[in-house]
């Protein structure tokens, strides 16, 4: 049985900058962000542990 490979997806900057806003400014959970964007948590768990 083969896997076919799945194509990992990359964010750019302005797209991670408006993770974090919504994380520590909205006060959004991870996972309520995850929802809404529709991204798995270990796509942003970086967020809340980011400090830029």
């Amino acid at each position: 049985m083969t896997r076919d490979k799945q194509i990992r997806r990359s964010f750019d900057v302005a797209f991670k900058l408006q993770v974090v806003h919504m994380v520590r400014e909205q006060g959004l959970s991870v996972s309520q962000v995850c929802k809404d964007m529709k991204l798995v948590d270990s796509a942003v768990c970086w967020s809340s542990n980011s400090d830029t």
